[in-house]
């Protein structure tokens, strides 16, 4: 968005493992039963100086998540992760996302593949009803990208 500074994964990872905590606690909390999910006044409080969370799937970025997950357990990650905080941080948060994003399934599952797509095609769905008409860009890969 111009001018307004948005608050995404280059955010989470520029701040460390502080707000790499935060976000993990956030997802276990919403979608995995581990405490009480977060309200208006804790988000409040943790997104405070941003104007809105970005939650677009970039194609390159989701391929560098599945890499990271995909090889978190291989050498030479699952070593370095025993001696860095920041790198076992970081995949525990993508560990994290997997099994949200994919129903406990993993990323080569076909069943976790189709739920993660079922709630994508439902999200965007919810995003055009809740959303004013006059605010709703609705932007399809078909129609093409100008500036006309």
């Amino acid at each position: 968005m111009l001018n307004y500074k948005g608050y995404h994964m280059a955010e989470v990872v520029s701040g460390g493992l502080p707000q790499i905590a935060l976000f993990e606690e956030a997802l276990r909390c919403k979608y995995l039963g581990a405490g009480k999910p977060y309200g208006k006044v804790e988000f409040d409080k943790w997104l405070a100086d941003y104007y809105g969370m970005y939650l677009a799937k970039n194609k390159n970025l989701f391929r560098t998540y599945l890499s990271i997950i995909l090889c978190r357990e291989a050498f030479p990650l699952s070593e370095i992760r025993k001696f860095d905080s920041f790198i076992e941080g970081f995949c525990s948060l993508h560990v994290t996302f997997e099994t949200v994003t994919y129903h406990g399934k993993t990323c080569k599952s076909e069943e976790g593949n189709e739920l993660s797509k079922r709630d994508t095609l439902e999200l965007a769905e919810k995003a055009k009803t809740i959303a004013p008409q006059d605010r709703l860009l609705v932007a399809r890969l078909e129609d093409g990208f100008g500036w006309e």
